[in-house]
């Protein structure tokens, strides 16, 4: 008989400008099979950095000075880190296979107050550690 595939962890890494040392500081310990997102936001494009990353780890940044100004902090990081919650978090329980490591930064943003709201309710009666607001 085939033994059934077990799921890998899968990582959300989610900060802004004043997180990047430590969010550096998470990617550089990922494990070299590590599976997942890094999402980071900045006011400008000149903060944008290139980091090395396991093979099955993307990382998006989002730049908050565009044409039509500055974007309010957060804004984007939280439009990224709500798709990514409707991609891999549905709403059916049980309906998750893999477990999910996340941190998420920004803690100054409104925006991410309520994600981080949003996201404590989702996990209610789950054993979590680090997700403070």
């Amino acid at each position: 008989m085939a033994k059934r595939k077990v799921p890998r962890t899968h990582f959300l890494i989610a900060g802004d400008s004043v997180d990047l040392p430590l969010v550096a500081g998470i990617v550089s310990r990922l494990p070299v099979d590590a599976y997942g997102q890094v999402f980071v936001e900045v006011e400008h494009s000149a903060q944008v950095e290139v980091w090395t990353l396991p093979d099955n780890v993307a990382i998006s940044w989002f730049v908050r000075d565009g044409a039509d100004g500055i974007a309010p902090r957060g804004e984007r990081l939280a439009a990224a880190v709500r798709g990514w919650m409707a991609e891999w978090m549905p709403e059916a329980e049980g309906a998750r296979e893999a477990p999910s490591v996340m941190w998420i930064g920004c803690s100054a943003s409104e925006k991410i107050g309520d994600l981080a709201d949003d996201l404590s309710r989702r996990f209610e009666g789950t054993p979590a550690t680090g997700l403070e607001h």
